[in-house]
């Protein structure tokens, strides 16, 4: 080979390596985090639940501590507004927010004073609120959802007979019933629909530590065990993509990880996503229009709100957070029509109400893409040996 043709032969290296880095640092940065502080009017903002509606504004239930009241805020208007929904007694925890398909908002929560299961909505155009289940101290680990007929799902622990219970008004009044009752089971209880005769349900199985799921699509309650390896199940979030899979975020206690659990094989798999140190409460999960998977959770190393999705292909993880001592507690996901990914959660620093939204690059990367060196070393030797049509 010549003079002219090795120097040739170095440029082009040259020009792929940096075409190959400026194209990996704009996927790396794809996704910019712009957080706000929506509600710092007291101590407000744990149990955070968040949705998107069809235009894509943003609406987040939680619980006001200094009042002990139930809470609601959305950007609708352009700008974000906060109004008490419930103020009767301590009311607010455990909340968790559903929008039917006229983005009409369902609200499930605890009512601490009598140990209830309460219900809010605004479908009338005025909030009202209503006891679901009055049996004594049944309803902490609340989750709802609404299907296509506007009818509300909801599960629940019931923390007298240490069950899951379920309740639902798809009949035109609230009817409930125990789903699973095998031993201490119920807690950290997530809910999905695709019709008013499928609900997914995924929970903590206490006894055995186990994670656990449950669902009505054959006709009548049918629960299974997902991970047993070590103390597994707390904090969990689930999420439906077409047709038939699951997918569920979790914590791994035993390994202070954050783990992922989904049957789109057929079977149920599970893998780790996040091991980078004590992380992987509080999750939340969800799934764009491509089917991708984004999940928000805590790391407690750093006291930061974290993020993680698999849009690369493979699981990537970064911090959407670290602006104070500690934010992240109480983390909601959800994704607007755009893909965009919305983040409700607590700023337990200056106890506020806080919301991060995953920016797309100028060049319109969203949140996938990937920091890690050795993602970009394979990209770049890849590119420039195909280009030299030669291996060494």
């Amino acid at each position: 080979m010549g003079v002219c043709s090795k120097l040739g032969l170095y440029g082009f290296w040259l020009v792929s390596f940096l075409v190959m880095f400026l194209s990996f640092e704009s996927r790396g940065l794809g996704t910019s985090w712009e957080t706000e502080n929506v509600d710092s009017s007291g101590s407000v903002g744990s149990y955070t639940s968040v949705a998107v509606d069809g235009s894509g504004n943003v609406h987040i239930s939680y619980y006001d501590d200094t009042d002990d009241n139930l809470k609601y805020a959305t950007n609708a208007s352009g700008s974000w507004e906060s109004e008490t929904v419930d103020d009767t007694g301590n009311v607010g925890r455990y909340t968790s927010i559903a929008l039917d398909v006229s983005d009409k908002v369902f609200i499930s929560y605890h009512n601490d004073t009598n140990g209830d299961l309460k219900y809010a909505t605004n479908a009338s155009g005025s909030w009202e609120s209503e006891t679901v289940d009055d049996t004594v101290n049944v309803d902490s680990y609340t989750s709802i959802a609404a299907d296509a007929s506007g009818n509300a799902h909801i599960s629940y622990y019931d923390n007298t007979n240490d069950d899951l219970k379920y309740a639902t008004n798809a009949s035109g009044s609230w009817e409930t019933e125990t789903v699973d009752s095998t031993g201490d089971v119920g807690q950290y209880g997530s809910i999905a629909v695709r019709s008013s005769s499928e609900v997914h349900i995924s929970y903590y199985y206490d006894t055995n530590d186990d994670l656990k799921y449950a669902t009505n699509t054959s006709g009548s309650w049918e629960s299974e065990t997902i991970d047993s390896n070590g103390v597994v199940g707390k904090y969990t979030s689930i999420a439906l993509e077409s047709p038939d899979e699951v997918h569920i975020s979790y914590y791994d206690t035993t390994n202070s990880n954050l783990k992922h659990a989904t049957n789109a094989s057929g079977s149920w798999e599970a893998e780790t996503v996040d091991n980078s140190g004590s992380l992987g409460s509080h999750t939340s999960v969800a799934i764009d229009s491509s089917g991708d998977i984004h999940i928000s959770y805590y790391d407690i190393t750093n006291s930061n709100l974290k993020y993680a999705t698999n849009a690369s292909g493979s699981w990537v993880t970064e911090t959407a957070d670290s602006s104070s001592g500690s934010v992240g507690q109480y983390s909601s996901v959800a994704i607007n029509s755009s893909d965009k990914v919305h983040i409700s959660y607590y700023d337990a620093t200056n106890f506020n109400l806080k919301h991060a939204i995953g920016v797309s690059d100028s060049n319109g990367n969203g949140n996938g893409g990937s920091s890690d060196p050795d993602v970009f070393f394979n990209c770049f030797i890849s590119t420039a040996w195909n280009g030299l049509g030669t291996k060494p």
